[in-house]
């Protein structure tokens, strides 16, 4: 190849220099001020409230699902919270009867488009830590528990150090999440 695109400046140390190109990860930027109780209204929950962000990636996780659902006796001993949970097309039903049965206010989806909406709103976010994840919570400036998705050949683990080196994230390996 003639040019080898890169997203993080990490990934430098990877290839030959006179290839690279540092652009960036194609993201959703954002471009003005959002209307955070607007969109607050608009997953149906209330402005004022401590609002998670839990995601697992495109496909859901499930063992962020669980382990988040059994954290939430807990946080709400802690936080007046509220969840937008992306729980991915497998967990969907479950969950939902167990964010009714512990009647913590919640959004759910199994896939969400407008990722931009809910990392505007988000006090905290619990994710995975694809490239995209990675870039999208430094520019809305989340700050962010990484479960890096273990088998990717490490890349993930590589994506959340970055955050996490600087001091914006931190994150948990999956092998010791509970």
């Amino acid at each position: 190849v003639n040019k080898i695109a890169i997203s993080f400046e990490e990934s430098r140390k990877f290839f030959p220099k006179a290839k690279i190109v540092l652009c960036g990860c194609p993201s959703r930027v954002p471009q003005e001020p959002y209307d955070k109780e607007k969109i607050v209204k608009n997953f149906g929950l209330r402005p004022g409230k401590t609002t998670f962000l839990v995601c697992g990636g495109s496909q859901g996780s499930q063992r962020i699902n669980n382990s988040f659902l059994e954290t939430l006796p807990l946080l709400r001993k802690i936080f007046d919270l509220q969840v937008i949970h992306i729980t991915g097309q497998r967990d969907f039903e479950i969950l939902k009867k167990k964010y009714e049965e512990l009647q913590i206010p919640y959004f759910l989806s199994p896939f969400l488009e407008e990722m931009d909406q809910a990392y505007a709103v988000a006090d905290l976010a619990i994710a995975r830590a694809g490239a995209v994840t990675v870039t999208e919570v430094a520019l809305f400036a989340v700050p962010t528990v990484f479960v890096p998705y273990p088998l990717a050949g490490g890349h993930q683990k590589n994506n959340a150090m970055i955050l996490t080196e600087a001091g914006t994230a931190v994150m948990i390996e999956e092998k010791d999440l509970t």
